[in-house]
């Protein structure tokens, strides 16, 4: 039975080839769209977080913030105006500020366990009316290596510091190792990028829980990996 459940990842990995995917990684892969994403996943449990509550402004260098599965940390944002909190209507706003980038102004968000999995579900402006923003001014850091948002969106322009504004209906996040949080940046973390401050409102979080994969699953997801890379090198090539 584990064999069956095995050859079936590896299969739906190869078949993801034609799916809107992008390999960030030696061992993590993103997924733009929600039903290649959950195919991926092979009936874990899929949780959603969906910010729910009244409104509560976390405040700059603010730490253990619970929102049900998660321990949001704000870091900076001294003197900020923004708020960096539930908005009350089912949101997590934020915002990413290069003044510095060591100390940068961003956010953790903390799983309270280990995951593999998690997806960022309508990125956008705080702004209802005109929802698009710049994206290549947030990075995501996962596991110690920084991702800027528009080259995992395939939007970066031939500048490589600037991207057309944008909202990212859906993000997705698949790693064959375990990981307990991950932060938003501001995108200078990776490369001098145009702009120095970034504010975002976040809908909502999908992630797994429970049951982690065995080492095995891991390993197979990692082949799985190996040949998409493989693919795509022989495609370009």
């Amino acid at each position: 039975m584990k064999f069956k459940i095995l050859s079936r990842m590896f299969v739906g990995l190869i078949l993801s080839v034609n799916c809107v995917i992008n390999i960030a990684s030696a061992g993590l892969i993103t997924y733009t769209d929600r039903a290649s994403w959950e195919s991926a996943l092979l009936g874990h449990q899929i949780l959603e977080e969906n910010f729910i509550g009244s409104e509560s402004d976390f405040g700059s260098n603010s730490s253990n913030n619970i929102v049900n599965d998660f321990t949001i940390d704000i870091i900076g944002h001294d003197g900020d105006s923004s708020p960096q909190g539930l908005t009350g209507d089912g949101f997590f706003a934020g915002e990413v500020d290069s003044s510095d980038v060591v100390s940068e102004d961003g956010a953790i968000i903390q799983f309270n366990y280990s995951t593999f999995a998690f997806a960022l579900n309508n990125l956008q402006d705080d702004s209802a009316s005109s929802p698009e923003f710049n994206v290549h001014e947030i990075s995501i850091e996962i596991l110690n290596e920084y991702f800027l948002l528009s080259d995992l969106l395939g939007l970066t322009t031939s500048s490589d510091n600037s991207a057309p504004d944008a909202t990212v209906p859906f993000i997705g996040f698949i790693s064959t190792e375990l990981f307990s949080n991950f932060r938003l940046h501001h995108g200078d973390s990776v490369r001098d990028v145009s702009g120095g401050n970034e504010s975002f409102w976040l809908d909502g979080i999908s992630y797994v829980k429970t049951p982690v994969p065995e080492p095995s699953t891991l390993a197979i997801l990692a082949l799985g990996l190996m040949g998409l890379a493989a693919r795509r090198f022989k495609k370009q090539s």
